[in-house]
């Protein structure tokens, strides 16, 4: 889990993400959601529906605003997102862990991911995490 201010993301990078997709991966089968707290961007989560399979659901990325961090609130959102996969009939929701973020790998293990395997890519490793719902 990154922090919004941590990140450094620009406007364009969140815009251009929003149609970064898998080869083969349908648009409609790609979902951005923003989670809001009055008017302040509290959380982000990208997550693609039927991902490597159709069984699975994988989560981009999700980021958690600084201001909002340590109170819970990243667990809530994502407790919420895996049961409506859940209720969709979805049997997993996989991920990936920048393996040098220590504070992602500690939040999504807290949360019940398990480390599958690594996967080298250019300029780092990535760990690939899976919850089973």
């Amino acid at each position: 889990m990154l922090s919004l201010r941590q990140a450094k993301i620009s406007r364009e990078q969140i815009l251009s993400d929003l149609y970064l997709k898998p080869e083969g991966v349908n648009e409609d089968n790609k979902y951005y959601l923003g989670f809001f707290e009055d008017e302040v961007l509290v959380a982000i989560l990208d997550i693609l529906d039927d991902y490597p399979d159709e069984e699975t659901c994988f989560i981009g990325f999700f980021m958690v605003n600084i201001l909002y961090q340590g109170q819970g609130i990243g667990s809530e959102i994502n407790e919420s997102v895996l049961v409506y996969v859940k209720k969709i009939g979805k049997a997993k929701v996989r991920l990936g862990i920048d393996k040098g973020n220590p504070q992602s790998k500690a939040f999504w293990k807290k949360n019940g991911f398990k480390l599958i395997k690594e996967v080298e890519i250019l300029g780092g490793t990535i760990l690939l995490a899976e919850k089973i719902l």
